[in-house]
């Protein structure tokens, strides 16, 4: 008895010296196994123990066995449960690091996170390893789900992490082999300071420019309509628009206060509108009290142009209260067209550059944006970078490096400068080689014994492609390509009258490039010659911008940058894009196979790759399949066909150019499809 006894009051000791410990919780370091509660749960055929660091024995981890047994989707639970809260995921914060071990690269690690009181709610997505028998940080971005699985949504609460070593090989495949598990955490997002005068919207990396609309308006950073290379506010009054309908300049409130005085009652603004003599209205109020403001107009100079225009505070709006400068108003909004309704006026795009308090409330911004262009293709020598060199650089060499991304050889880059004019040349690694010219050539201007291209800086300027050493394009250079867009409307559900392409080709201005269904097939198309060398984002709309694309995130012809995914489009050749449905990649006829069209693998690896990509496919019995590989033009660059249940094959891309491409697995009228990225 005296026994039993005992044995109930250490198993009671053990069980309250457990439950004290600290539920697990991100980030998760294994060190703290004193006060951290680190059981985990296997699953499929793995057995989990916290262990050594394989290259640093002092530094606890978790080991993962995934047995000779294991099945592929066997994993293991990290907690007991749940985590001690929900991951705190946002639109702007997505991504979970996990620093892993594994003995091989070029495997597949999933991440699944779910809410442990509902197995329906899940979202999962894959990193691959890059070294083998070494540690590896491993970034799962969780608005990129992994093939088949659901969508994250930021509503539901997840609670729960699972990681999958060597995802979708068995052991009886792969073998029984050690995984190890280090830190885990969640990556904040960035912290953006608090919008404030002047506003530029050039520092998106830094300042929060989110907006707040009313009345009717919809508003997004968008390029400038003049020079796509400049980011302004683009604010669109819809057609059912209120006579009020405007944007806060900011989610809420400016980071500090107006500073008006008696002697200084002027805002600034750089606005751009397609009419002339139209109102324009600034509000400023104290954002804790709306019984607090003072309105001002203005009026517009000049169609589908920049004006500058001057609100002066002193000189309040017919109706609306005056300006008290002990008050404290530190919220601006804007209303374009004001008095005037959607219904009235149309659906109009207005767009918003700087802002400024143009007395002792911050400095107008001053200098002209130029983006500097040189077409390489012609140049013999080898080289590695490109720079421009001028007097505004005071000729210093590796100032100014240009890029090119696009490896089309076209190398370019923006520089804001003050001057009024400039000389500049083009130079290869600093000054290892320079440009030469006679003199008398029509962008060059002769000082002395110096001949050098020459530029008024009068307006923000996107230079035309030169050829090295020339005024002109390289010989067999095009300056523009011609682009046929084509979207298929017969199964949009809805009425209207007429589709249009918006981009940042057209400063995404609405009714500029209507697409045309003369002969009522319900594919509308157009034709548009465009700049040679460029990449656009664009979209289909209908009824200048009444509705507009939603394109997912991950789609293989879309490209997202912060908020806003867009198709997008290099411009190297003369282009007729693929017909596409509405807000799908691919034909109408193509939308669903997805889901008739089932694999028990379909993966690629590595992806990115410098050019070597090698497909695995696993299906349920043999069948006849098609490998197609397409440039994101829609140009098929590679092709093979097998009668197989099991591929494994090799595709080298290694002589394209560095870009997207998308891969295509068909069975007879099906297909899947995955972006293939080449970056060499």
């Amino acid at each position: 008895m005296k026994k039993t006894y005992s044995l109930i009051i250490m198993l009671l000791t053990i069980s309250l010296s457990y439950g004290q410990k600290a539920q697990i919780d991100l980030p998760i370091t294994w060190n703290d196994t004193a006060n951290v509660d680190y059981t985990v749960v296997d699953f499929g055929g793995t057995a989990s123990m916290i262990a050594a660091d394989p290259m640093n024995a002092s530094n606890p981890v978790l080991q993962i066995l995934k047995t000779g047994a294991a099945q592929t989707w066997a994993g293991t639970t990290l907690g007991y449960d749940s985590l001690a809260s929900a991951i705190p995921f946002a639109s702007n914060a997505n991504m979970i690091k996990v620093v892993f071990y594994s003995p091989d690269s070029g495997i597949t690690v999933r991440l699944k996170a779910e809410d442990e009181s509902n197995a329906g709610i899940s979202v999962e997505t894959d990193a691959m390893t890059t070294v083998a028998n070494a540690w590896d940080t491993l970034t799962f971005d969780f608005s990129n789900q992994a093939q088949g699985t659901a969508a994250i949504n930021y509503s539901n609460t997840y609670d729960q992490l699972n990681i999958f070593p060597n995802y979708g090989i068995d052991g009886a495949t792969a073998g029984a082999k050690t995984y190890y598990v280090d830190d885990i955490w969640f990556v904040a997002p960035p912290a953006k300071a608090q919008i404030d005068l002047p506003i530029t919207w050039d520092d998106t990396a830094n300042i929060d420019y989110t907006v707040a609309d009313f009345g009717g308006t919809a508003s997004m950073m968008a390029s400038d309509p003049m020079n796509a290379s400049n980011p302004v506010l683009q604010i669109l009054k819809t057609g059912a628009a209120q006579t009020w309908a405007g944007t806060t300049l900011g989610n809420n409130s400016l980071a500090s206060a107006i500073p008006f005085t008696a002697n200084e009652n002027l805002i600034k603004v750089l606005f751009y509108s397609p009419d002339s003599g139209i109102t324009v209205r600034l509000k400023a109020e104290d954002e804790s009290n709306a019984g607090i403001s003072v309105e001002t107009d203005a009026m517009t100079t000049v169609a589908n142009a920049w004006d500058t225009l001057t609100f002066d505070f002193s000189n309040q709006a017919q109706g609306t209260a005056v300006i008290n400068y002990s008050n404290t108003y530190d919220k601006l909004s804007i209303f374009p067209n004001f008095g005037v309704d959607g219904a009235t006026a149309g659906a109009k795009t207005y767009y918003v550059d700087n802002v400024w308090h143009s007395q002792g409330g911050g400095t107008p911004p001053t200098g002209t944006q130029i983006t500097f262009k040189v077409d390489m293709n012609d140049y013999s020598a080898s080289y590695d970078t490109v720079y421009v060199n001028g007097t505004f650089n005071n000729w210093c060499g590796k100032c100014n490096p240009l890029t090119d991304a696009d490896s089309n050889g076209v190398w370019e880059g923006t520089i804001t400068l003050t001057d009024d004019s400039i000389e500049f040349k083009y130079t290869v690694d600093g000054f290892a080689a320079q440009e030469s010219f006679v003199g008398g050539e029509s962008c060059t201007k002769t000082t002395g014994a110096f001949t050098n291209r020459f530029l008024v800086l009068d307006q923000d300027t996107v230079m035309p492609v030169t050829c090295w050493a020339s005024c002109t394009a390289c010989t067999g250079t095009p300056t523009t390509v011609q682009v046929k867009f084509s979207v298929d409307l017969s199964t949009y559900p809805d009425t209207f009258t007429t589709a249009y392409v918006n981009g940042t080709f057209n400063g995404w201005c609405g009714a500029c490039n209507p697409l045309d269904d003369s002969d009522n097939d319900s594919i509308w198309e157009v034709t548009i010659s465009l700049p040679y060398g460029d990449t656009i984002d664009f979209k289909y709309t209908l009824n200048s911008w009444d509705v507009q694309e939603t394109l997912s995130v991950g789609l293989p012809c879309t490209k997202t940058v912060g908020q806003f995914t867009n198709r997008y489009l290099e411009l190297t050749a003369d282009t007729n894009l693929p017909t596409v449905c509405w807000e799908e990649c691919v034909s109408c006829d193509m939308v669903g196979f997805d889901e008739s069209f089932t694999t028990k693998r379909f993966e690629v690896m590595p992806n990115p790759s410098t050019g070597i990509f090698k497909v695995f496919v696993d299906l349920d019995r043999p069948e006849n399949i098609e490998l197609n590989v397409y440039s994101i033009s829609g140009q098929k660059v590679y092709h093979s066909r097998n009668t197989t249940s099991e591929l494994n094959e090799e595709i080298d891309l290694g002589e394209l150019n560095n870009g997207i491409y998308f891969l295509e697995l068909r069975k007879d009228e099906a297909s899947l499809l995955k972006k293939l990225v080449l970056s060499k």
